[in-house]
């Protein structure tokens, strides 16, 4: 939620973000190989001890009680429930960060004026071929030019969204704690070797903020090695470190991903396929996200 009232979007990394933040609270163990990376619930889900995001995350996953496994790998179905539990995590996230960010009216305008503009410029270049009235040119320019002007408002994820008090409050102190994970500062003012176990505990936000290797290099630039990952294990080949750990978890739940994507792009192009060739049969396809 701290990132969503930061940057006003949701981070490219929230899910792995999350899941390593609650394997760093001992919640989940993160056992990884060649192939795949296995999600292990260590600790009992009750209480309070969990955000609703998190254990929305939790429940799309299909992980409710200690010892349940959720296996992510290169496959449709686990592609469609890591997709499901980013989607149920974001979805929990915008609603928790709604105390902290309300709508912006005039920004609200400012988008909806952009998209106007574009739909007019596309008009006008559609009128260019088909009339040759004198003011297509002006129009034509005119609107062109407020587009392109309005084309980053269009887009931009905090132009409907204006911070509350609160939500003023914790972007200072989110903001704050970004730049301490990035800042380099001599050894007087964060002695990296004192606080080693500072790493693996801050790695979820640094992940979430998409600042990771600038939170190893703290580290590094002192001369001291980035410390390991606790609470990871590691059954594959190759030399294993955090930096390789990020990537090879990263890799899984893009491949996950892909591999669902693929196969629903696969299933429509099949679909399309069959009704067109029904269609020329003569009605037998007709009938058949």
């Amino acid at each position: 939620v701290g990132v969503k009232v930061l940057d006003e979007r949701h981070s490219d990394d929230d899910l792995q973000a999350t899941l390593f933040d609650l394997a760093e609270r001992g919640v989940l163990r993160l056992r990884g190989d060649d192939a795949a990376w296995q999600i292990e619930v260590v600790e009992p889900l009750e209480g309070e001890h969990l955000h609703p995001t998190e254990r929305a995350l939790l429940t799309a996953l299909g992980l409710t009680e200690a010892g349940e496994v959720f296996v992510v790998a290169a496959t449709e179905g686990s592609g469609r429930v890591v997709s499901s539990a980013r989607g149920a995590l974001r979805s929990q996230v915008d609603a928790s960060a709604s105390t902290f960010l309300h709508r912006s009216g005039p920004g609200v305008l400012m988008r909806l004026l952009g998209w106007v503009c574009l739909g007019a410029t596309l008009f006008m270049v559609g009128r260019y071929f088909v009339d040759a009235g004198w003011l297509r040119w002006p129009l034509l320019a005119a609107t062109s030019v407020f587009t392109l002007t309005a084309a980053g408002m269009m887009v931009e994820s905090g132009l409907a969204t204006v911070r509350t008090p609160e939500g003023r409050d914790l972007w200072s102190r989110a903001g704050g704690f970004a730049r301490f994970l990035t800042t380099d500062s001599s050894e007087a003012r964060f002695d990296a070797a004192a606080h080693l176990d500072w790493y693996p505990r801050y790695l979820s936000w640094a992940t979430a903020l998409g600042v990771a290797d600038a939170w190893a290099s703290r580290y590094e630039a002192q001369g001291v090695a980035v410390p390991d990952v606790p609470w990871v294990v590691w059954a594959g080949s190759g030399q294993f470190h955090a930096g390789s750990m990020r990537q090879s978890f990263d890799g899984a739940i893009s491949s996950a991903t892909t591999a669902y994507a693929a196969a629903q792009a696969a299933s429509s192009s099949s679909g399309g396929g069959g009704f067109s060739g029904g269609s020329g049969g003569g009605g037998g396809g007709g009938g058949s996200w």
